[in-house]
């Protein structure tokens, strides 16, 4: 089970509340790319099984969030879960209590408002939330996701995980040394014909740095200057000019 805090946050309350309760959505592949059709217009496709309202009214989150005065408007993000997780309803239960005494620790239950929505139909359980930036009973701003949020939603990540023998994304097997990328072909064949071109090598050797440039930069900060590049910048000494003042002895 992971905690994701979504980077979306300003406009109207429109678009937050309909990703989570709509219907009908645009189709993408295992990549986050959208489908298109063969004149280029995106495909849609229904949510099966249909998104499920587990907490608050989305009708009131919308406009709450439409009311705001701030620029940003609202926080949004998923507890997503595993494929072979499959929690319990009221291990789901659980995991929202514990999220919403953490994110509104000290607040009564009418003082802020938080939209949960529980999404299936890409196989494995995902609950999205959506709380307006609003301390109802003053109008104030409130942020349930400040910065350094990330230490505090990660331990209740990992007590949640092992309580419940969830997936734990920090372990060692579920982590990548490589991660695999999708690159266009124009890009792929671009690169190619580069390593093919025998001029390559030689534009390699004309820009090639001399001697004394070559100093590594490491965390943004160069190496010290070597022995003869020290002396190089040392000032020149000045001889001081001994003046001899002539006397006449008796």
């Amino acid at each position: 089970m992971i905690i994701s805090f979504f980077s979306t946050g300003t406009g109207g309350g429109a678009a937050p509340v309909d990703y989570l309760t709509a219907r009908e959505v645009l189709a993408c592949d295992e990549n986050r790319n959208l489908i298109c059709d063969d004149t280029g217009q995106p495909q849609t496709k229904i949510r099966d099984p249909l998104p499920e309202v587990l907490h608050g009214n989305p009708d009131q989150t919308r406009d709450l969030i439409d009311a705001s005065p701030n620029k940003w408007s609202y926080t949004a993000g998923v507890i997503s879960f595993a494929d072979y997780d499959d929690p319990r309803p009221d291990a789901q239960q659980e995991a929202i209590e514990l999220f919403e005494a953490l994110a509104f620790a000290g607040l009564d239950r009418d003082q802020y408002d938080c939209l949960w929505v529980r999404h299936s139909h890409e196989g494995n359980v995902e609950l999205h939330f959506c709380a307006p930036r609003l301390e109802l009973s003053t109008g104030k701003a409130l942020n349930i996701a400040p910065p350094g949020h990330e230490n505090a939603f990660s331990s209740l990540r990992d007590l949640m995980n092992k309580t419940h023998g969830w997936a734990d994304p920090l372990e060692p097997d579920r982590s990548r040394e490589v991660r695999a990328t999708i690159e266009a072909p124009t890009r792929a064949r671009a690169r190619g014909a580069a390593r093919m071109d025998p001029r390559s090598d030689q534009r390699r050797q004309h820009h090639r740095p001399r001697q004394h440039d070559r100093r590594a930069i490491r965390g943004g900060f160069r190496d010290p200057p070597c022995k003869q590049e020290l002396h190089h910048r040392q000032r020149p000494r000045h001889r001081r000019a001994l003046a001899f003042e002539r006397r006449d002895f008796p």
